[in-house]
């Protein structure tokens, strides 16, 4: 992973492909203030395959990502004199300018009052040994014949309600972290 710094890859972002007012990387093509209100969180930004990480904090009643400050209304000043605008949520946001943008997710994004673990588990019989060891609910056991067509995943997922935290529900296959 490339480690530059967020600033310079904001200032390169001229370079990424365009991003339309329906193709924003958050859940919503606005942006939300529980953003900015949490700020807390490790953030990877990807331009064109290569990614940056850098953290979301509170200084004061300020919240930045990097060195930029993250405002309320949807623009970003970074510490260069460089505007850039966000739309999305805590968990996935665009870092956007003139049109092109960066993708953004929070990889360890805070519990946020108002959200809940929503979609549909996927079935353990759907799922490959890979998949199957990571879903809970789901066991998986290896066949009698060197084939992998008597392999098996069974059991019964957990539904996607039962996780009650932003990391237990992102790992159950066909659950999300979403707004109620």
């Amino acid at each position: 992973m490339n480690k530059a710094n967020l600033g310079f890859l904001a200032l390169v972002v001229i370079e990424a492909t365009s991003c339309g007012p329906d193709d924003g990387g958050g859940s919503s093509s606005q942006h939300s203030d529980a953003l900015v209100e949490a700020c807390s969180g490790t953030v990877e930004c990807t331009l064109q395959g290569e990614g940056v990480q850098e953290q979301l904090k509170k200084q004061g009643n300020s919240c930045y990502l990097g060195d930029a400050k993250v405002n309320a209304d949807g623009t970003v000043a970074g510490t260069d004199g460089s505007s850039l605008t966000w739309k999305g949520d805590v968990f996935k946001f665009d870092l956007c300018s003139d049109g092109t943008c960066l993708k953004c997710m929070n990889l360890s994004p805070p519990d946020v009052p108002g959200y809940a673990c929503r979609g549909v588990a996927s079935s353990c019989s759907s799922l490959g040994a890979g998949s199957c060891a990571t879903q809970s609910g789901c066991s998986f056991t290896i066949g009698a014949t060197l084939s992998s067509s008597d392999d098996e995943c069974y059991g019964s997922a957990d539904g996607c309600s039962e996780f009650k935290s932003t990391s237990e529900c992102e790992w159950q296959r066909g659950c999300n972290w979403a707004k109620e």
